[in-house]
C-alpha cells in the first residue's frame, strides 16, 4: 500500500517507520484495537509489588504534528509493544498534552471505497482511550513517557 501524505501532516523520519508498521487495514481496526488491549490485559495480570515491568523507549518520531512513541514492555519474560501519541487538542474526553496508546493508523476512508485518504487517522475508541480501556499497564506507560519526556526535553 502506498501511503499519499499531505504535506502538513508529513512525519519525520523515524515516524514514516513507525507509520509502516504500524499502518492498518480499516476492516479490521476494531480487531487491531481488541487486540492491543488484551495484550495490556495479559501484561496487567503479571504486575504486583513484587513484579513490575521494565519499559524502554524504542522509537520516537511524528506524524500530523503529533509526537509517537514505541515502548517494549518485559515482564516476568512476557514481552509486548505498544504505540502511544501525544494528544494535541485533548478532543472529546482525552486530556491536552496526555500520551494514549493507539493499535495504529488507518489511511483508507470506507466513505469513499477504500481510497487512500491524504492524512489518515489515529485507530482509537474515543471513549474508551480517555480512560486508557482500563488497562493498568496504560497507565503506567502513559506516567513512564511523562516521566521520560520531562528528562529528555533539553537533550
Amino acid at each position: 500500500m502506498e501511503l499519499i501524505i499531505k504535506d502538513k501532516h508529513k512525519p519525520d523520519e523515524t515516524g514514516m517507520v513507525i507509520i509502516k508498521k504500524f499502518a492498518k487495514d480499516f476492516l479490521n481496526f476494531q480487531d487491531e484495537l481488541d487486540k492491543m488491549i488484551n495484550d495490556g490485559k495479559e501484561i496487567d495480570k503479571l504486575i504486583s509489588e513484587a513484579c513490575t515491568p521494565n519499559i524502554d523507549t524504542l522509537l520516537t518520531g511524528s506524524f500530523a504534528n503529533r509526537k509517537l512513541f514505541l515502548v517494549h514492555v518485559n515482564i516476568s519474560n512476557k514481552e509486548k509493544e505498544f504505540l502511544f501519541y501525544k494528544s494535541l487538542k485533548g478532543s472529546g474526553i482525552k486530556e491536552i498534552n496526555q500520551f494514549y496508546p493507539i493499535p495504529g493508523f488507518t489511511f483508507f476512508d470506507p466513505n469513499q471505497k477504500y481510497y487512500p485518504v491524504a492524512n489518515g487517522w489515529f485507530i482509537k475508541d474515543s471513549i474508551g482511550i480517555a480512560r486508557l480501556y482500563d488497562v493498568k499497564i496504560f497507565s503506567i506507560i502513559q506516567d513512564y513517557l511523562n516521566d521520560y519526556e520531562n528528562t529528555n526535553l533539553d537533550k
